[in-house]
């Protein structure tokens, strides 16, 4: 890739699968793309992506991550900002066109741009993570902000940080991420055309249905709205029986506010709606629906003697059942067996295994030996007190 880096000698299309981590190429991966080409990445290091090895993923990717209810769109998010950050350095940026998060990998395809001027704008589609230790509640905080003026724009820092030392909900203090892309995931437009494509040629593939649904589910996606929540895990924090994803959705949208899910967890709740509100609608279900500790340990105590700022309403939204679930698309896949997950690392080399397997030879010739004799003077001694 590195001998291919100037402008005539550029590819249409790289394609990075190594095992592991992606890292170590995407520096020349961002330079020996055309302007407009396709560079498609695959990791598969998800253990520190989600938040199991805060340094290792700083040291590969500049960031830190952390454990969430999200981790796998945090880990799309870290990897699209690790790009952004290498195109950058060489005047060029990055349009993704699907960020996808299934089994036990990532699948990025992004598009690469020249454009010194637009590189200006990567400052304000990242941003640090304020996640709350007790309630799990969220807070994007961009690194910058365009200031547009009459003698033209400019770009600042932002002001924050976007929250007070302690939670407003439940008291307790934030650990920092970061930093992500917050920008938009997929290219809507993009994917609208392979899905009419893929409608036309649906026995084609043997994955079509599997395809056709999480395309769906990602045009279902709000754009503007990085990051999510798992209903079960709010109600967890609650110690209440969890609400299903029509009325949690129908409280939203009856709120006033927009309501997806996220293509990367069945039982996500991504929405526009402040954290507040969110744990407004969980006040009001876990009053329907009080469960034994609920007043009892301090997070849910702290949650549940607060007010609501909203009136809120289970009410059945015309809007709560996305098209996908109303047409029976295959959404999310069961994992075709148990313990499904990636393989053991290849070995490097022929001669590797082969030395290997001579020296395990060699242990089991020995010990036979070592048997054999055993085994020898035993019936030996036998023989002697036998006479």
């Amino acid at each position: 890739m590195y001998k291919h880096r100037q402008f005539k000698d550029r590819f249409d299309a790289v394609d990075l699968d190594p095992y592991g981590t992606a890292a170590p190429f995407l520096d020349a991966a961002v330079q020996c793309v055309k302007d407009g080409g396709l560079l498609m990445i695959t990791c598969t290091d998800m253990a520190i992506l989600c938040g199991n090895g805060v340094e290792a993923c700083h040291a590969k990717y500049g960031s830190v991550s952390a454990k969430m209810s999200c981790c796998h769109e945090m880990a799309l998010r870290i990897v699209l900002r690790s790009i952004e950050s290498h195109a950058n350095r060489y005047g060029r940026y990055i349009v993704p066109l699907i960020s996808l998060s299934a089994d036990f990998y990532i699948r990025l395809f992004v598009r690469i741009f020249t454009s010194p001027s637009t590189v200006k704008e990567s400052v304000t589609k990242l941003s640090m993570v304020y996640t709350c230790n007790g309630c799990k509640s969220f807070h994007l905080q961009p690194l910058g902000n365009r200031l547009v003026t009459t003698l033209g724009q400019k770009y600042i820092p932002s002001v924050g940080p976007p929250v007070n030392k302690n939670c407003d909900i439940c008291g307790y203090t934030f650990k920092i991420s970061g930093p992500i892309w917050s920008y938009r995931l997929h290219d809507k437009e993009f994917i609208t055309k392979i899905v009419e494509n893929l409608n036309k040629e649906i026995d084609l593939y043997g994955t079509s249905k599997r395809m056709l649904g999480i395309l769906t589910v990602m045009l279902e996606e709000l754009d503007d709205c990085p990051l999510f929540h798992k209903y079960e895990d709010l109600s967890s924090i609650l110690h209440v029986t969890s609400p299903s994803i029509t009325e949690i959705r129908s409280a939203i949208l009856n709120a006033g506010y927009k309501v997806s899910i996220s293509h990367a967890a069945p039982t996500s709740v991504k929405t526009d709606a402040p954290q507040n509100v969110i744990w407004d609608v969980m006040r009001a279900w876990a009053n329907l629906h009080p469960g034994k500790k609920t007043m009892e340990l301090d997070v849910s105590k702290t949650i549940m003697s607060k007010k609501s700022s909203i009136e809120v309403s289970f009410e059945p939204h015309t809007e709560a059942e996305p098209s996908s679930r109303k047409n029976n698309l295959l959404r999310f896949q069961i994992n075709p067996t148990r313990n499904w997950g990636p393989k053991c690392k290849a070995t490097s080399s022929v001669n590797q295994n082969n030395e290997e397997k001579q020296s395990r030879k060699s242990k089991r010739k020995k010990r036979n030996q070592t048997n054999n004799v055993e085994n020898k003077k035993s019936k030996e001694e036998e023989n002697d007190m036998a006479s």
